[in-house]
């Protein structure tokens, strides 16, 4: 028995037979118009996947059902909200591709929105990069792979931690292991910045005695230390597992070119071993690396000695990051003091350019 054959005999009103009779008799067939055609044929194997994935999706884990609570429109019908499997969040703004949207609301009764359709796409590492300088911080980047390939998909400059330790010797031992982690597991090349050049020569002393590779091969290691020295990479570029030790001034207009080895790897690191006075003079140095849109990264190995003797015994090795803050706001507070003796001076000087102006004085 069909289903028009028991609708006659449960001898409903005549009306409602000859609506059910439309519906059974209607065409099985969908019109397509001429111009849809292509559009159609290339979706239509999308459609079908996902009406059958619609059906699999579940209300209250993939989705919920509700109006939209993020005051970004009026609509107060119910709509299917994606929430993100990871965060948890509604996705209000979102959709599903591949009318899978469309068809979710078809199957939760919802109102049918139109299909979105991709007119210009540029993905999130592309348009981030069009951007000469971009910053951003995380403590949930997640694993150390995934740190990776965000550093290498985004060729972004990562500023590791600082690290500030509280004795001359472990502070050579950590800049002796950043190098070493550079330029051998890593195998990216380093410059390592000095306040001067004794602490160059006892840098460069001391990386030597501790790496073998540099030991064997001391054609690998380069100080760069006075104004008449030839800088080694002026006219090459830098490949991987080179080290360069060296006061500021390799940080003042220093255009240092890398290999295509060192990019692939990560690119130059920075090491800045000495708190400057000057914050301008800091970012000179790191600014040497990810250069013209390629990667880079950088760190601060400061030594900050303890010389008070506290009455709790503290067998840290390393200050903990409040002291790091406390250091920069002074280091800020005595920039500003510095800016208003420059502007005493500037005072002082126009008095003086006035004064002979107005006697001419020759």
């Amino acid at each position: 028995m069909n289903i028009y054959q028991k609708v006659v005999n449960a001898k409903l009103n005549p009306k409602i037979v000859f609506y059910f009779r439309q519906i059974v008799e209607r065409e099985r067939h969908i019109r397509i118009p001429d111009h849809l055609l292509d559009f159609v044929d290339r979706h239509l194997d999308t459609w079908l996947d996902n009406a059958r994935r619609a059906l699999e999706l579940q209300q209250d884990v993939d989705y919920v059902i509700d109006h939209d609570r993020s005051d970004s429109s009026p609509d107060l019908n119910p709509q299917v909200i994606i929430i993100d499997p990871e965060t948890g969040t509604d996705q209000s703004n979102s959709q599903w591709g591949g009318a899978l949207h469309q068809f979710l609301q078809l199957k939760e009764g919802c109102k049918l929105t139109l299909q979105s359709l991709k007119a210009v796409f540029i993905s999130n590492a592309k348009y981030i990069n069009k951007y000469i300088y971009f910053a951003g911080v995380s403590g949930t980047l997640g694993s150390q792979p995934e740190k990776e390939f965000l550093k290498k998909k985004y060729k972004c400059f990562r500023f590791k931690p600082t690290r500030l330790l509280k004795t001359n010797e472990r502070w050579q031992e950590v800049v002796t292991e950043e190098t070493r982690a550079t330029i051998i597991d890593q195998n990216r090349s380093i410059i390592i910045f000095c306040r001067s050049i004794k602490e160059v020569n006892i840098v460069y002393k001391q990386l030597i005695s501790a790496i073998k590779e540099l030991r064997d091969n001391n054609k690998r290691i380069h100080r760069y230390t006075r104004d008449y020295e030839k800088f080694a990479f002026e006219n090459s570029k830098l490949d991987v597992g080179h080290v360069i030790v060296a006061t500021n001034l390799a940080g003042r207009g220093t255009d240092i070119k890398i290999s295509e080895n060192l990019e692939a790897n990560g690119g130059l690191h920075i090491c800045l071993t000495n708190f400057v006075d000057n914050e301008r003079v800091e970012e000179q140095a790191m600014g040497r690396a990810a250069r013209k849109g390629q990667p880079g990264s950088g760190i601060l190995i400061l030594c900050e000695e303890q010389i008070e003797k506290t009455e709790e015994l503290d067998t840290s090795e390393e200050w903990g990051a409040e002291k790091i803050f406390v250091m920069k706001e002074i280091r800020e507070w005595k920039e500003i003091q510095r800016i208003s003796r420059l502007e005493k001076d500037f005072k002082h000087l126009k008095m003086l350019e006035d004064l002979f102006e107005n006697n001419n004085f020759i």
